[in-house]
């Protein structure tokens, strides 16, 4: 008997087998071919410590990680391993975010503070990374008028005048090509090769009023900066303007001499653009990459710059008068005193005290009395040090914090 040819019947499913199946897609979702991508993040890091990754306390990046998970942009096993995730203030994502790139967005901002927007996603290729990538970068530095007024006329009614941003620009020219930047960061001497800097362009913009308050900004593109480079740079023009130095410092700042350059304070500088010239120029027409340009965001980017960086530094220097307060010490400070004799200076005042150290033993030896009280005095000698000493360190986390909020990205 011949047998048949016909195929056997389907199985019809069942729900449960369905079900099944289903959960299976779900669990090899983290199979999908991964594909890097450049994320646009703008933040005001106010209340958080800081970009990078910090077990146990609150940083950007940790919550940019939960927000990546949170809308199903990286697994659960990379978010807190940034390693494994080839994370370079950029991340991974799976495929087919790309297609859906704005609901993607919408997505991850849905998981994030207010104060904390991913701008933009754009694909990029595997090798590119977003630090070494990076031809230049523009810095925004926001600050009162009022610093570059005379000295009697330094109040919140203080208005510049054209004949003074004039001014301003002429001494920020001076700041434009190559140079030696050795005095103008920490422990760097004038031999050092890495002190080469180059600045393509150094502009003041228009003044503005906020809250009876003018305020003005001062925009900086470098290939790269130093640590403090553009506070100090700042700080020393300001200087100038002010008469406490003249006007060919800057010029004088570039030669060998080690000078001590006030540094102006964090509050008011933060990042604004990065820029990818080169990239652009390899992969940005080889239709499958795009060029990292985001002037299609300009309007939300200065949308959130008016909401949340402005006005964060606009109403602290309301409300703590940083850069008044950093004026005083800018009239105490000792601008033609080298870096070398402030070293210099302090090592004789530390003989000096070890010699009159000496000197209170022996009076000690001689006179039980009079040591007693030397004894009383020194201990009011080490409480007033230990108060500054307070003083000094509250300061210096204060403006860590706000460094921190102008991040900078």
């Amino acid at each position: 008997m011949a047998e048949s040819l016909e195929p056997p019947a389907k199985r019809i499913k069942t729900q449960e087998e369905e079900q099944a199946e289903g959960n299976g897609v779900e669990e090899n979702k983290s199979l999908l071919k991964r594909r890097k991508c450049a994320l646009v993040i703008a933040y005001c890091g106010k209340g958080y410590m800081g970009m990078q990754m910090n077990p146990g306390v609150p940083t950007i990046e940790g919550e940019l990680m939960t927000a990546l998970w949170k809308a199903g942009a990286i697994s659960e096993a990379h978010k807190d391993s940034q390693n494994k995730l080839g994370f370079q203030r950029c991340g991974r994502t799976d495929k087919g975010v790309s297609a859906a790139r704005q609901s993607m967005v919408s997505a991850i901002n849905e998981h994030l503070p207010e104060q904390i927007r991913i701008i933009g996603l754009k694909r990029v290729s595997k090798s590119f990374n977003s630090k070494n990538a990076c031809t230049s970068r523009l810095y925004e530095y926001l600050l009162p008028t009022y610093v570059f007024a005379p000295f009697k006329a330094t109040n919140m009614d203080y208005r510049i005048t054209a004949t003074e941003i004039n001014r301003i620009q002429a001494l920020l020219n001076m700041y434009k090509g190559t140079h030696k930047f050795h005095n103008f960061t920490s422990g760097k001497k004038p031999t050092d090769p890495s002190c080469h800097r180059y600045i393509m362009s150094f502009v003041i913009g228009s003044p503005f009023v906020k809250n009876d308050l003018e305020f003005v900004s001062l925009n900086v593109e470098g290939q790269s900066f130093m640590i403090h480079q553009i506070r100090k740079m700042i700080g020393l023009v300001i200087a100038v303007v002010r008469g406490y130095m003249n006007d060919d410092a800057i010029t004088q700042a570039f030669e060998p001499p080690q000078t001590d350059i006030p540094r102006a304070p964090a509050l008011g500088l933060f990042l604004d653009q990065v820029y990818y010239k080169s990239y652009n120029r390899r992969f940005g027409d080889d239709g499958v990459h795009e060029k990292l340009e985001w002037t299609e965001y300009e309007d939300t980017v200065s949308r959130f710059k008016d909401e949340y960086i402005y006005r964060h530094i606009i109403e602290t220097e309301l409300r703590e008068h940083v850069f008044l307060h950093w004026l005083h010490t800018l009239q105490l400070h000792d601008f033609y005193k080298s870096r070398q004799d402030q070293s210099t200076t302090h090592t004789h005042a530390t003989e000096a005290d070890s010699h009159t150290a000496e000197a209170d033993t022996l009076t000690t030896e001689a006179d039980s009395h009079t040591a007693e009280a030397d004894t009383h005095t020194t201990e009011a000698d080490l409480h007033t040090t230990e108060a500054g000493e307070s003083t000094e360190d509250q300061t210096d986390a204060k403006t860590i914090a706000v460094a921190d909020s102008e991040s900078k990205i």
